[in-house]
């Protein structure tokens, strides 16, 4: 009973933690030319290939990525300006479990 009586006291401060809704973040984001930012990207220093696109309503979203160094980079791009979302190392398919 005292087990159970515990248990009820913590369900509320489970609930209440779950029921939070969404945070908007602020990023800092870089950003440029769509082509400058491709070519450094794919022929500078990263050399990361594209391997997955999409798009929405107004803009262009693409994974790059090196799979012999493990990096990866997501651009976010239409025909004039490309802004780099997200860059890390360790890429690995989620569908497989190998790199990418």
């Amino acid at each position: 009973m005292k087990k159970l009586l515990s248990l009820l006291a913590v369900i509320p401060l489970l609930t209440s933690a779950q029921s939070a809704g969404p945070t908007a973040v602020e990023k800092t984001l870089i950003c440029d030319k769509t082509q400058n930012v491709l070519d450094v990207m794919m022929n500078g220093r990263f050399k990361e290939t594209p391997v997955w696109g999409g798009e929405d309503e107004t803009s262009r979203y693409g994974l790059l990525v090196n799979r012999e160094t493990g990096t990866w980079t997501i651009i976010q791009f239409n025909k004039d300006t490309a802004c780099v979302l997200g860059t890390g190392e360790g890429s690995r398919s989620m569908l497989s479990g190998k790199t990418v």
